[in-house]
């Protein structure tokens, strides 16, 4: 595989908007992407920015702050946007819903600002407040953190289900996600479990809706290994917990039979979604004369892609 090299940006801009609800963040989420103005837009749900807010510690704040302020392109800039993004803290979102968070990328300043502007007057004409614009800032900064996100602020256990639909299908889909829960709201509160959920929009493709669950329950050896150590000897241990776990087990499958319901696909397969229920019988059976040609005694990642 050959990937073209794009030169990477040298003006950004950023916004971040407050929402009462899940149909308005989802609709000015969608018109902000149709428009083309976002090189990221993205959010989270109450429960979402309530984890984020609570996740790592000042020290991983701290670095976080240290690599936005080195992307800043000048020293003044620098010390403008850390003392700015420094006063703001964690509690910006303390009492937002649902929040929205959007990034833009030009070939001079004046550009990225614009972009952020139309998205600014998107945002509110859907009824988004604007709120300190510290998480695109800081994800900009630092793409791609230390996964400490494989457990949850407290040490739960932590798995995320994703679906990728059309804008158009987006609300009825998260509204049925929200009626799931809702039904389970009982039995999850008996045994610890949360959730949150994040939306993206994905390259002008639709909307990821991603409903993450977290439940206490023993770590496995591969959630032992991902964090950082000084993250992870922070966090508290739980012990085994079946019933906990069985139950986000249900709450998993539950969530791939709706996101199937509702027409989505994936990003990854695996042995997670539904793959081949997703295909017409013509792709069906082009898949497995493509299986046996290449895998004809079947050794290659059996189970996978629901193929023996």
């Amino acid at each position: 595989m050959t990937l073209r090299l794009v030169p990477e940006a040298r003006a950004h801009a950023y916004a971040s908007f407050a929402f009462a609800g899940r149909s308005e963040v989802l609709a000015a989420l969608a018109e902000i992407e149709r428009a083309g103005i976002a090189s990221e837009c993205f959010g989270f749900d109450p429960h979402l920015n309530a984890i984020r807010m609570r996740r790592d510690s000042l020290a991983s704040d701290a670095r976080a702050l240290v690599g936005m302020m080195r992307a800043q392109g000048s020293m003044i800039r620098a010390l403008k946007e850390g003392a700015r993004v420094a006063l703001a803290g964690r509690a910006f979102l303390d009492d937002a819903g649902f929040s929205l968070h959007v990034l833009a990328e030009g070939r001079i300043d004046a550009a990225a600002e614009a972009d952020i502007a139309e998205a600014r007057r998107i945002a509110q004409r859907h009824g988004g407040s604007e709120v300190e614009n510290t998480i695109p800032k800081v994800i900009r900064a630092n793409p791609f953190g230390p996964l400490n996100s494989v457990l949850g602020p407290d040490g739960e256990r932590w798995a995320p289900v994703h679906g990728l639909l059309p804008h158009s299908r987006a609300d009825a889909c998260y509204a049925a996600i929200e009626a799931l829960f809702g039904a389970h709201r009982g039995e999850m509160e008996r045994h610890g479990l949360h959730t949150g959920t994040l939306i993206a929009a994905v390259g002008g493709k639709g909307v990821i809706i991603e409903p993450c669950l977290y439940w206490p329950g023993a770590r496995n050896p591969l959630v032992e290994a991902t964090p950082e150590p000084a993250h992870l000897a922070r966090l508290p241990r739980h012990p085994a917990n079946a019933t906990a776990g069985a139950l986000a087990q249900r709450l998993k499958h539950a969530l791939v039979d709706l996101f199937h319901a509702h027409g989505a696909v994936h990003l990854q397969i695996a042995r997670t979604y539904r793959y081949r229920d997703s295909l017409d019988p013509a792709a069906d059976a082009l898949l497995l004369a493509v299986k046996r040609q290449l895998d004809p005694h079947g050794r290659m990642n059996p189970g996978a892609l629901g193929l023996g």
